[in-house]
């Protein structure tokens, strides 16, 4: 699992360049930072709402959260004179890039219920996948999987099970043991 180095903040500072200060100032709900080094992105990840928090969260109705994220420059910064023209400036679109990723939902053993219980709310979001977070070190068992299954067949997109696997055995037994679960 990811690690927080840092909790609680509130501004991070950053020396962009001799003499030039960047402070990003965060405001409202509590934010943390996420190293991400183990993973694929290997970088760090700030981000509202705290882990140790419980989730997925509700706000009653006609609560007001306000976040506010303010970036400051200060220090010898000296803009370049702006550029001026006699002629408007045209943009032409060109084609089409690549698509973005798919957006995707993961969903533990214990949301499966709420999932199910919201499914028009979970259909708005338009996840183009569920990944379904499957751990017997934790306790998920037989139920867990056929409560993803049931999810799986009443939201009809894409989906991945996700499996820990610790890895303390023999490991063709333990990979046979899930598989003979997800059968």
């Amino acid at each position: 699992d990811p690690w927080q180095p840092f909790k609680d903040l509130r501004a991070i500072t950053h020396e962009v360049r001799p003499g030039v200060t960047a402070e990003c100032r965060m405001e409202g709900d509590v934010f943390e930072m996420e190293d991400q080094r183990n993973w694929s992105d290997a970088s760090y990840k700030t981000y509202v709402r705290p882990l140790a928090l419980r989730w997925p969260y509700v706000l009653p109705a006609g609560e007001t959260l306000r976040q506010t994220i303010s970036l400051r420059i200060s220090g010898d910064v000296k803009a370049p004179a702006a550029a001026t023209a006699a002629e408007h400036v045209r943009v032409e679109l060109g084609e089409a890039g690549p698509g973005l990723p798919d957006i995707g939902v993961i969903i533990y053993p214990d949301e499966v219920e709420v999932a199910l219980a919201n499914l028009p709310t979970l259909s708005a979001l338009g996840p183009q996948q569920l990944t379904f977070h499957y751990d017997p070190t934790r306790g998920h068992g037989l139920e867990a999987l056929q409560s993803y299954a049931r999810l799986a067949a009443a939201c009809p997109v894409e989906t991945t099970l996700e499996c820990v696997v610790s890895c303390v055995g023999d490991l063709d037994a333990e990979l046979s043991g899930v598989a003979d679960a997800v059968r």
